[in-house]
């Protein structure tokens, strides 16, 4: 397969990066990082958000809200799964990925078929609670990472 200049260019700086950096060297050797597929990838199974922060440029975007469709989740995942994987799967980009009402069960199948050794999510954790943070748990969550964005609110203003 013939790749694009830009994408060879990358290749052949990354490449220079690892001849030059030990600690490259030593990632590259111990994840086996290959070059032909991502190594990460962030998927937007919901851009709805409980929240209007001041910071974020959610609310100028033009297309509509929504889940992302099931049928399309499986679909990427099993590309992903299919091309050995990636290091880290994120399921967000600009919505709460806890508004999904399946979330826990988006990242049971990624983890199912091994589209990842690290999936992981962002939230404000305001829709968490012990119920679901067990869904999450027994899902094969790895990482979740909580956006705090101040203490009080004489700080968010």
């Amino acid at each position: 397969m013939k790749l694009p200049s830009s994408v060879q260019n990358s290749i052949y700086s990354a490449e220079n990066v690892l001849k030059r950096n030990h600690f490259a060297q030593r990632e590259f050797f111990k994840h086996k990082l290959r070059w032909n597929f991502p190594m990460s990838i962030n998927l937007e199974t919901t851009n709805h958000c409980n929240l209007r922060c001041i910071m974020c440029p959610r609310h100028l975007t033009d297309r509509g809200f929504g889940l992302m469709d099931d049928g399309l989740y499986q679909k990427l995942i099993d590309e992903i799964a299919n091309n050995g994987g990636v290091e880290v799967l994120t399921l967000i980009k600009d919505g709460e990925s806890l508004i999904h009402p399946r979330v826990h069960e988006l990242i049971a199948y990624a983890k199912e078929r091994k589209a990842a050794r690290r999936i992981e999510i962002f939230s404000n954790a305001i829709l968490l609670d012990e119920n679901r943070a067990i869904k999450l748990i027994e899902a094969g969550l790895d990482v979740l990472n909580v956006s705090l964005d101040a203490m009080n609110s004489e700080t968010y203003k």
